[in-house]
């Protein structure tokens, strides 16, 4: 995508007309009808290497996109602490289209939050075996959080991948770090969108 858009005023993957997007073998995805329904997890812990993240703005910012292109209609379930167990609970008590994590992230991990509230480092393999229960895999994850995309220190898939071959149908990932900023804005304009779209 690096080659000149058709009017030769920058590469082609910035044309307004051209959508980038990277493809990966996945199992096929369960439907649900609607209304929309997001969980959103956010891990925050008090101790976490990467700084305290600001997850009141980050939520505020995704929940009002849902619900101004919906009128109220979308279900925004939030797990407010962020561990295995809780997220497994959320996502066993209704099920949801979609499955928001806010934290922070590391090639091959995620750190999410302990019983007590403290960081933990999970694995995708630990992630699918605790907290997303036997049929219930949302059809689109969302990995808000550094290097989700990036293959694991030991050379195995990324944590995107993973979640993708394991039948989410779309999971959205990093290759790189993100600011909060720039992450809360792309997804409340991508929630805003797909709430509108549910409705449509």
């Amino acid at each position: 995508f690096r080659s000149p858009s058709p009017d030769g005023r920058g590469p082609l993957a910035l044309h307004p007309l051209v959508s980038v997007y990277r493809k990966a073998d996945a199992t096929v995805a369960r439907l649900l009808p609607g209304p929309l329904r997001i969980v959103a997890a956010i891990a925050a812990p008090e101790d976490s290497s990467g700084g305290v993240v600001d997850y009141e703005r980050h939520l505020r910012s995704l929940i009002a996109a849902v619900r101004s292109a919906r009128q109220g209609d979308a279900d925004v379930r939030v797990v407010p602490f962020a561990s295995l167990d809780a997220i497994r609970e959320e996502l066993e008590r209704a099920p949801a289209h979609v499955l928001h994590v806010y934290c922070h992230g590391q090639p091959g991990r995620l750190e999410l939050e302990d019983d007590d509230g403290q960081a933990r480092l999970v694995t995708a393999e630990e992630f699918l075996d605790q907290a997303v229960p036997t049929g219930a895999m949302p059809p689109v994850i969302t990995l808000s959080a550094c290097y989700t995309d990036v293959a694991s220190a030991e050379g195995g898939p990324s944590f995107a991948a993973e979640l993708a071959g394991h039948g989410a149908a779309a999971v959205i990932g990093t290759e790189t770090s993100v600011t909060d900023v720039y992450a809360t804005r792309l997804l409340a304009r991508f929630y805003g969108r797909l709430a509108r779209a549910a409705g449509a």
